[in-house]
């Protein structure tokens, strides 16, 4: 029986499952990277904040800056750079430059990037209860980023405008394609981060 659900929502949901396929690989080499970190640490979770934030941010403007709103009509309701910026201040952490040089050049290459964010926004509950497990306040009182838009169906009614306007395979190798990017970027974000948490590292022993 599961096998028969699975296959009636790839049917329906064709788009979304090619960019599951897609991202894959990504996904997990993303995730290795932050699984290393206990977010019920002080440091560690200012680490994931600064790791997450120019990713985050870049894509976001690159979005923003193509028009997304035009088709994502509640877009400025799922950008979530300030509620970021406001957990980096809140624990007394530098805002870092967003990634130069990225842009999106068609619809569908934005709508495989917004999958990404979207996405992340799903992850972000499992972040949260880890970061939850700690006893640090101020931990708990910067989770703007992770807690943002929960309870709203923002994940259902994303996938309703991705599977509307990627319809064919030509969209669907351009969706991958800025999928990858976004994930490109965020990766790019962790190993630009990567000195920053040496030298945390370093001032901890």
């Amino acid at each position: 029986m599961g096998d028969d659900v699975t296959d009636v929502s790839r049917k329906s949901s064709p788009a979304r499952w090619s960019l599951r396929g897609a991202t894959s690989d990504a996904h997990q080499r993303l995730d290795a990277g932050i699984d290393r970190l206990s977010l019920s640490t002080g440091r560690d979770y200012r680490i994931f904040l600064r790791m997450s934030h120019p990713g985050s941010a870049s894509v976001e403007m690159a979005l923003t800056s193509f028009g997304i709103v035009q088709t994502i009509l509640d877009w400025a309701e799922r950008i979530r750079t300030s509620s970021l910026e406001e957990d980096l201040a809140g624990l007394g952490q530098p805002v870092a430059q967003p990634l130069s040089n990225l842009s999106f050049d068609n619809l569908p290459q934005v709508l495989g990037a917004a999958y990404v964010l979207e996405g992340s926004r799903l992850g972000a509950r499992i972040l949260l209860a880890r970061a939850m497990e700690s006893d640090d306040p101020a931990i708990h009182d910067n989770t703007r980023y992770l807690r943002h838009g929960a309870g709203r169906p923002l994940w259902s009614t994303f996938v309703e405008v991705l599977e509307d306007q990627v319809k064919t395979e030509a969209d669907r190798d351009q969706a991958r394609l800025g999928a990858l990017k976004t994930f490109d970027a965020f990766q790019r974000a962790i190993d630009l981060e990567t000195p920053n948490t040496r030298r945390d590292e370093g001032e901890a022993a």
